[in-house]
């Protein structure tokens, strides 16, 4: 299984940190992605949850729903300045729960040196 990753953090109060990811069979990755950009109105190129409708919130949902063979969200109380070591936390955890049953993990690139931290062992 392939597991698609992106992350939500919300800085007021305590701060939550929040990885959510959806399995997918390695074979479904490509028509999956297709699926969802066709979802995106014309000549929008990037979906991005915070900035868009409802009405396409509740599509990208619906679709994901039906797509994915499981989904899971993990979710830590941190202050927005160790927001690092929440999402360090947040992916160890997804690993330690579905590591054995992936064969790999797409995770939205934040920048290059952020990236990086990611891929340490």
């Amino acid at each position: 299984m392939i597991a698609a990753i992106d992350e939500s953090v919300r800085s007021t109060g305590r701060g939550l940190y929040i990885v959510g990811l959806v399995l997918i069979p390695p074979a479904d990755v490509g028509r999956v992605r297709d699926d969802l950009r066709r979802l995106l109105p014309a000549r929008q190129q990037r979906f991005h949850w915070a900035k868009e409708s409802d009405q396409l919130r509740n599509r990208m949902i619906d679709y994901v729903r039906e797509a994915a063979r499981a989904a899971a969200a993990y979710v830590t109380v941190e202050p927005w300045r160790k927001r690092d070591a929440a999402r360090s936390r947040c992916l160890t955890a997804l690993c330690e729960d579905h590591g054995s049953a992936l064969s790999g993990m797409l995770i939205e690139s934040r920048d290059d040196h952020l990236d990086h931290r990611d891929r340490r062992p």
